[in-house]
């Protein structure tokens, strides 16, 4: 059984950690992009801000995407075991820690195409693997929630997060999308750092 101090414990270090996540994740593409006058938050991926030769790249990898990526595999390490949810739904979601983590050890040529160094394929093999498992880590969540008393009223937001996840991949991938497809991966990343950060939340007012 585990004891009420430590339960707090964990519960504060998930909201701190999912907070931080988030607020690193939504922040540092907004700051960066806005100093760069050839950068658009609608047009451009949130890569190409670390793209290689880019304006500060080496910030916005090694202060922005590592400790991201790092931030939410610490917050799903802390919650694992004290949600409903099962373990292969919190590895399908821990995809977005990974992809944060690689990122910065592969990140994209100029521009971000679909086609490139070694670099930009592992780059692209991270994005094809992140937003499908972590879709999927999502609605296998929303459906353990919807079944556990005290996450019921947190199913229908995670399965919604799970569908714009989706919805905003799937914009990625469509031709004639490149003038939006910064704002369509901007969905999906909104969705799944809104989430963790609601649910870091509701970990700490729960005290489970």
């Amino acid at each position: 059984m585990i004891e009420p101090r430590n339960t707090e414990t964990y519960a504060n270090t998930a909201t701190l950690a999912g907070l931080a996540a988030s607020v690193l994740a939504l922040l540092v593409p907004l700051v960066i992009g806005t100093l760069r006058p050839d950068y658009s938050q609608v047009r451009h991926y949130i890569s190409e801000l670390g793209e290689r030769r880019a304006p500060y790249a080496g910030w916005v990898n090694w202060a922005g995407f590592l400790p991201t990526g790092l931030l939410v595999l610490v917050f799903l390490s802390v919650i694992n075991g004290r949600l409903p949810a099962d373990g292969k739904s919190l590895l399908l979601f821990s995809a977005v820690g990974w992809g944060y983590v690689i990122s910065p050890l592969c990140p994209c040529d100029p521009g971000c195409p679909y086609w490139g160094s070694a670099s930009q394929l592992v780059h692209n093999l991270a994005a094809i693997v992140v937003y499908p498992a972590t879709t999927a880590g999502l609605a296998l969540m929303a459906i353990a929630f919807r079944s556990d008393r005290h996450w019921r009223k947190w199913w229908v937001f995670t399965m919604v997060c799970s569908i714009l996840v989706a919805v905003g991949f799937a914009a990625m991938l469509v031709p004639d999308g490149e003038p939006w497809r910064g704002l369509t991966q901007r969905v999906a990343e909104t969705a799944i750092f809104g989430w963790i950060a609601v649910t870091g939340l509701a970990m700490k007012r729960m005290r489970r």
